[in-house]
């Protein structure tokens, strides 16, 4: 199977319910099919693996060689019975909600063969805030203690301890607060502030909010905060 059929394929059963893999998923899965893709780790400014988006957009609409093949395999014959939807790690719609009516492309939910329900936001939106593996690979692992050759500890073991633990925290996070919309009003941190050359991670971190009713609360979503020159992350969902 060739590079943009297995591309389309992969596409086109990503959607069954014990599949949804994630981009990131997707990306290492078609470079294991084929190791010569060039571009995966380029990323639009929002965050979202661009190889992936592009393909998927062209998918969608039967474009640039990509979308529905007739029953030989032989030729692109328009755009796929049912719309390629971008998953995150919790099983939620991915992309924006802009994104979602362009691929629909004037079709409704039933006729582009998706849900109707289709989550847009909640806890797929998270993630985006919290420190990703490209990041923790590149900025943070350099200047920790632990990345001393001497240690011997493996960036990806690092990176698989601390991003499993966080996602666990985000689930019971997600589940306890998900659905409901705050508006930050500021941000303050009773723990210590350890500085690094480049960043500084801020812990017991205290978010000041406003909800709908426009009530204000101090909630203690997450822990500890990342802060870059101008640029805040999550650096961990776990609360001690």
């Amino acid at each position: 199977m060739g590079r943009m059929q297995y591309q389309d394929y992969t596409l086109r059963i990503n959607d069954n319910s014990n599949r949804r893999l994630t981009d990131e998923e997707l990306v290492n899965d078609w470079q294991t099919h084929d190791p010569h893709l060039k571009l995966l780790d380029k990323r639009t400014d929002d965050g979202t693996l661009w190889y992936v988006y592009s393909i998927r957009r062209d998918y969608n609409k039967g474009t640039k060689d990509h979308g529905k093949s007739d029953p030989e395999n032989m030729a692109i014959v328009g755009r796929p019975d049912r719309v390629s939807l971008p998953w995150d790690r919790y099983g939620q719609y991915a992309y924006s909600e802009r994104w979602l009516r362009t691929s629909l492309n004037g079709r409704t939910h039933e006729e582009a063969g998706i849900a109707a329900d289709v989550r847009i936001g909640g806890a797929s939106d998270t993630p985006r805030l919290a420190l990703n593996g490209q990041e923790f690979r590149e900025v943070v692992w350099p200047e920790l203690p632990s990345s001393r050759s001497e240690r011997g500890v493996p960036v990806s073991c690092a990176w698989n301890d601390l991003h499993q633990k966080s996602t666990n925290a985000l689930r019971r996070l997600v589940s306890r607060w998900g659905g409901r919309t705050y508006t930050l009003l500021d941000v303050t941190y009773d723990g210590e502030t350890t500085h690094y050359e480049t960043f500084q991670v801020h812990r017991e971190t205290r978010l000041h909010v406003r909800d709908t009713s426009g009530e204000e609360h101090e909630v203690h979503f997450y822990d500890s905060t990342l802060v870059r020159e101008n640029e805040f992350k999550i650096f961990s969902f776990v609360v001690d």
